[in-house]
C-alpha cells in the first residue's frame, strides 16, 4: 500500500507542478502585454504632454491677436469719427458756419494757395 500511495503522492505532486507551469506562462505572457501597454502609456504621454504645450502657445497668441485686432477696432472707430469732424467742420464752413479761423488754418496746412492773414 505504501508504494501505492507514494505512486499517488508523486502524480498529485506531478499535477501540480503542470498547473503551477500552466500558471507561469499564463503570467508571463500577460507581462509581456504590459511591457508593451506601458511603452505605449509613456509614448502617449509624451506626446499629450506636447500637445497641451502647443495649445497653450496657441491661445497664448489668440489672445494677442484678439487683443491686436481689437486696437485696430477702436482706432479705425476713431479716425472715422475724426475724418467725419473733419469733413463736417469743412462742410459747415463752406456754407458760412462756424469760425472762420479754423477754415483758414486747414487752408494753410492743406490747400497750396495764399490765405489772407487777419489779426
Amino acid at each position: 500500500m505504501k508504494t501505492r500511495s507514494m505512486v499517488l503522492l508523486v502524480i498529485s505532486g506531478f499535477l501540480g507542478i503542470t498547473q503551477q507551469s500552466k500558471e507561469y506562462l499564463e503570467l508571463k505572457k500577460g507581462a509581456e502585454g504590459y511591457l508593451s501597454l506601458k511603452s505605449i502609456h509613456e509614448a502617449t504621454e509624451k506626446d499629450l504632454k506636447a500637445a497641451r504645450s502647443e495649445l497653450s502657445n496657441g491661445t497664448t497668441e489668440n489672445e494677442a491677436l484678439r487683443s491686436s485686432q481689437q486696437n485696430r477696432w477702436f482706432l479705425s472707430g476713431a479716425l472715422v469719427l475724426l475724418g467725419g469732424l473733419l469733413i463736417g467742420g469743412i462742410a459747415g464752413r463752406s456754407k458760412g458756419k462756424g469760425d472762420p479761423s479754423i477754415h483758414k488754418m486747414y487752408l494753410l496746412v492743406f490747400d497750396r494757395r495764399k490765405v489772407e492773414r487777419t489779426p
